[in-house]
């Protein structure tokens, strides 16, 4: 059998029987030569290994599964410390909000205590010379009630003589400043030097 022989034999599916030497013929010019003997394998040796090839294959299948997983659970983790970032940046922003409005409630409330002193003390001028129905009338209601009604009354009440016995008279009003210009700023600096 040649080479030639050996190539179609493999190429037709069929396969020289090396395990015979002596149904095989030598290569020409090979008579010198031994022939090659492949070792033989059994059906046990095969099945051991194909068990390590298969078990191998597994454990890398395993190996690449698990760096995967890894790989997946440390971007989420990564994830959700940056949205828990953004949420920790998201309260100090609120935070110091809070601080300013609260800052702000408690100016405003300072405000209004002052203003409600204030009003109480307007209030009382008004009721000196109210009549007693009107001041019952006042009681229980709120300050600003209060206020809007002793004004109405005395609003309603005619103007007392002055002293002299003479009705008195309303004060006019300033007028209008005359001239529709304005004073430039150094005007304006003059001014306040000769005032003070």
């Amino acid at each position: 059998m040649t080479t030639e022989d050996l190539t179609n034999d493999s190429a037709q599916g069929g396969a020289p029987d090396l395990q015979n030497p002596a149904s095989a013929d030598p290569p020409q010019g090979a008579a010198d030569q031994q022939p090659q003997l492949q070792p033989t394998l059994t059906q046990a040796e095969v099945n051991r290994i194909v068990a390590e090839r298969v078990k191998r294959a597994r454990e890398s299948w395993q190996a690449e599964q698990e760096a995967k997983a890894k790989a997946d659970a440390d971007a989420a983790e990564a994830k959700r410390q940056a949205e828990q970032g953004e949420w920790e940046a998201l309260a100090r922003k609120h935070e110091a909000r809070v601080t300013e409005l609260d800052g702000k409630v408690q100016t405003t409330t300072a405000d209004l205590e002052k203003a409600t002193a204030l009003i109480t003390t307007m209030l009382a001028g008004k009721k000196e010379g109210l009549p007693e129905p009107i001041t019952k009338l006042l009681e229980g209601r709120s300050l600003f009630e209060q206020l809007e009604i002793a004004d109405a009354f005395l609003a309603a009440q005619p103007p007392a003589p002055a002293e002299n016995g003479q009705p008195r008279t309303s004060t006019k009003p300033t007028p209008a400043p005359q001239g529709n210009r304005e004073l430039t700023p150094e005007e304006r600096r003059q001014r306040a030097a000769r005032i003070w």
